[in-house]
């Protein structure tokens, strides 16, 4: 299948339904919002969540030609017993969430899927503008906001409280600030650099 971001830019240029100035214009100033909620039909459990990435990961490292055996053999384990555990598990609670379970919940989303998958897109965007447009999308471009209605949304609920909002949103900046620092922690892990090798270490 044709990838999406070069099939759009390059059917819109190839039609001439805009230049290529435009397209840069339009990308650098567009403000898609997504925004979290906690419709029953749109909120998985935490667990559930990491089990179902498990198996995504699981599965394309079994598509890897290069396996051992025993490798094979151990993540076939591992897929097997993830399904299993699914299998066992409660889809859907039993109980009404409270407004704190329910912002967990998204947050399981983000951390699980979005934390990664966001910039990973805005990076291969950021490559297609360089190859079909000639320019990198500037540092500041933010083509992909977030937003949440979850421990916040008044309409009827009287287990959502002004308290109970600042609570939610108290703690969704707290795994924020984690998320940022865990991968701080990781770049400076691999931009370790040895102070014989520059100045501007000393």
């Amino acid at each position: 299948t044709e990838d999406s971001v070069r099939g759009t830019i390059e059917t819109i240029v190839d039609e001439e339904e805009g230049t290529e100035s435009e397209i840069f214009e339009k990308l650098i100033n567009q403000s898609v919002e997504i925004v979290l909620t906690a419709h029953p039909t749109e909120v998985n459990r935490r667990t559930l969540l990491r089990k179902y990435r498990l198996i995504s990961e699981t599965l394309g490292y079994l598509e890897r030609g290069d396996l051992h055996p025993y490798e094979r053999s151990e993540a076939m384990i591992t897929l097997k017993r993830t399904i299993a555990a699914i299998w066992g598990s409660d889809e859907i609670r039993r109980q009404k969430p409270t407004p704190q379970q329910e912002a967990a919940g998204g947050i399981a989303v983000i951390e699980s899927t979005l934390w990664e998958a966001v910039p990973s897109y805005l990076r291969k965007l950021d490559a297609q503008c360089r190859v079909s447009l000639g320019k990198r999308l500037p540092m500041d471009a933010v083509p992909i906001k977030f937003a949440s209605w979850i421990g916040g949304d008044r309409d009827g609920n009287p287990n959502v409280t002004p308290a109970v909002t600042l609570e939610v949103v108290t703690h969704q900046r707290l795994r924020a600030a984690k998320l940022l620092l865990k991968d701080m922690n990781k770049l400076y892990s691999e931009l370790a650099i040895s102070s014989r090798f520059t100045n501007d270490m000393d």
